[in-house]
């Protein structure tokens, strides 16, 4: 188990990310429709994703199984964050149909 000052460190990460996730998901309900609001939307996903991770640190279990675990969901989010740039690239070069 992680130590106190760790302990709180995680959580406080966690609770940010779930924060900006409540604003990325208010970001995208208020520009769906438009190419942007497409281009948002992977955000939300990455960071649930990013905070699933960072909560596997504080479960009371082997350091190697948690490091697998999140190997594996930091490999989902940053996949999500790619889809992002890549719709963000896409946008900015003015091909909005792609996006859409």
């Amino acid at each position: 188990m992680a130590s106190p000052v760790r302990s709180v460190l995680i959580i406080s990460q966690v609770c940010f990310l779930v924060i900006s996730t409540v604003l990325l998901v208010i970001a995208v309900r208020g520009y769906r429709g438009t190419p942007f609001g497409a281009v948002l939307r992977p955000l939300p996903i990455a960071t649930v994703v990013f905070s699933a991770s960072s909560a596997m640190r504080l479960v009371p279990l082997a350091p190697a199984t948690v490091r697998t675990a999140q190997f594996g969901i930091n490999a989902v989010a940053v996949a999500f964050l790619c889809l992002f740039g890549v719709r963000l690239g896409l946008l900015l070069t003015g091909r909005r149909e792609v996006t859409a």
